[in-house]
């Protein structure tokens, strides 16, 4: 897996491209985090490779669906009859919350992410692994393993992030620019 770190930056660039305002860039954050919290289940001895294992259900396309809309329900039911807005918000913490497991399987280690839980049980990993599995353990984020993940994560992800950012904002100011 990425750092939380990393999966953190990639929320904020998702609510940053997505014109989000802060409230929503912090939702999207939080949902590009949050499907790690299913690494809590070693604390507990549920075994990695079940369906609430690391990299189980929390990481699936029907869970994020799901979470995503209680967290609107929770966050924007005021907003729930501007119906462009809903599904912005929508949308912003979806897609977070995706590329949380669309990064995780771009790594060369664990066992893979379940996308079709708990309707398939079977993990995949994208054929191209080119990010380096981050540790878990916080003890060793702070090792040399864990400065070769961050220097990679940033080469690999942040830049072109950053640079996807810097591309719609440029984007965005001409296309206004012209219209005035």
């Amino acid at each position: 897996m990425p750092t939380i770190i990393t999966h953190g930056v990639v929320g904020l660039l998702t609510g940053k491209i997505g014109k989000a305002r802060m409230k929503l860039v912090l939702l999207a954050i939080f949902c590009s985090i949050f499907p790690d919290f299913d690494a809590l289940g070693f604390k507990f001895n549920i075994p990695y490779f079940s369906t609430f294992g690391h990299r189980g259900f929390f990481h699936s396309i029907f869970f994020a669906l799901l979470f995503c809309f209680i967290l609107l329900l929770l966050t924007y039911w005021e907003d729930r009859k501007n119906t462009k807005l809903t599904l912005k918000c929508y949308s912003v913490m979806f897609l977070a919350m995706l590329s949380h497991s669309v990064l995780d399987a771009m790594t060369d280690g664990g066992l893979g992410v379940a996308f079709f839980s708990p309707f398939i049980t079977e993990r995949y990993f994208f054929s191209f692994q080119f990010i380096p599995v981050a540790p878990i353990a916080i003890k060793k984020f702070f090792s040399m393993w864990g400065l070769r993940v961050m220097v990679a994560e940033i080469a690999i992800i942040w830049l072109p992030l950053i640079l996807t950012y810097l591309i719609f904002k440029i984007f965005r100011k001409n296309k206004t620019g012209t219209n005035s």
